[in-house]
């Protein structure tokens, strides 16, 4: 709780003083130590849920997995590296990525990388082919719909489904960007998420999820959810999205020109487009793992642009709300958990990942 709170107090000073101040001096200082941090937690890191499994697939040479996890290994191997620096390259590669994505939306990356790194560590350090992936086709969905370089943008949705073929499923978003206006797009988002649901109950229920490949290993009976602690789950997700959501339609309502601005529209889409997957997240937690929680990024950056133009008193008072919302999120998982359930899974893999880097367990868990 006290680390939780400290870290917002920062994140709300820092972010306010980057958001007021018009020399870009601070957010660049603040990003190169937020991404000197980011490094220093990740690159040392020799152990989570996935390792071995990435460990085999990297010393057996296994072919069955992404395309480019499988020329990434071998042009590894062939220059006589190990899996752990194939792991670096995959953090450090992340978390430039990351950082250069963001900072096509806003020059705030120190707001909005920290409180992402806070909500999703754990699945971004997990799951590095579908992390690799992910930033690469958030690049390829700006240069598509607001830099209108066509070709740079078909390169890279195609390198990402290279790095994660479950990605595909948020080549979704496209037709949907085109075909759904603005003032339909939640409403719509939420009639395809009720149609969703039905799919993957026929899907879990009959089986034919087992037939499918890639996604045969999450939609089988087993990994289905109880609807209690898919809600749970999901908390998180459902306190950012019910404050945006609110936020959205009063803000608008102000100020109702926000929305056509290109830029700010692709916002608002980017941002409410995990809704078509949320009640089924709700039944198969990877779900939001892999297609909501990393869309976090888009509501920061979104409510910091419908703020914008307020006044600084009530942008800071905007902030103050938004900073309760992220100490809600961040307390629903990991504090709550250890009073509701058996265990707090994630919270137990984000300790076993940090002891795994020496340098970090040396210096964080001798004193506690």
């Amino acid at each position: 709780m006290i680390v939780i709170t400290t870290l917002l107090i920062l994140h709300l000073f820092f972010g306010m003083l980057n958001e007021n101040l018009k020399s870009r001096v601070p957010s660049i200082l603040t990003g190169i130590v937020l991404a000197m941090a980011a490094l220093l937690f990740t690159v040392g890191i020799r152990d989570n849920s996935d390792w071995k499994m990435y460990y085999y697939f990297f010393k057996l040479g296994n072919e069955e997995t992404d395309l480019m996890f499988v020329l990434l290994a071998k042009l590894f191997k062939s220059a006589g590296f190990e899996f752990a620096d194939l792991y670096m390259f995959h953090m450090v590669s992340i978390v430039v990525l990351f950082f250069l994505f963001i900072s096509r939306y806003t020059r705030n990356a120190f707001y909005v990388v920290l409180l992402y790194f806070l909500l999703d560590f754990v699945h971004l350090t997990n799951q590095i082919r579908y992390y690799f992936g992910f930033p690469i086709l958030m690049l390829g969905l700006y240069y598509l719909f607001s830099a209108k370089r066509y070709t740079v943008s078909v390169l890279l949705i195609i390198l990402s489904l290279l790095f994660h073929k479950g990605l595909f499923m948020l080549l979704l978003f496209i037709p949907a960007y085109y075909l759904i206006p603005a003032k339909r797009f939640i409403t719509m988002m939420l009639w395809f998420s009720a149609a969703l649901v039905l799919l993957i109950v026929l899907v879990v229920r009959f089986g034919v999820g087992l037939s499918l490949e890639h996604f045969d290993s999450y939609l089988g009976r087993e990994y289905e959810s109880s609807l209690v602690g898919g809600l749970f789950n999901a908390l998180p997700y459902l306190t950012y999205l019910g404050f945006i959501l609110v936020e959205h339609y009063r803000l608008n309502r102000h100020n109702p020109d926000l929305l056509s601005d290109p830029q700010n529209r692709l916002l608002m889409k980017l941002s409410f487009f995990p809704l078509v997957f949320l009640p089924a997240s709700f039944l198969l937690q990877i779900l939001g793992h892999r297609y909501i929680l990393p869309f976090s990024i888009f509501w920061i950056i979104y409510y910091l642009m419908l703020i914008r133009d307020l006044s600084e008193k009530t942008r800071f008072l905007k902030m103050l709300l938004f900073g309760t919302v992220h100490f809600v999120a961040l307390c629903s998982i990991y504090i709550f958990p250890d009073y509701f359930l058996p265990e707090n899974h994630y919270l137990k893999e984000l300790e076993s990942t940090i002891k795994s880097i020496p340098y970090l367990k040396a210096l964080i868990f001798k004193w506690l």
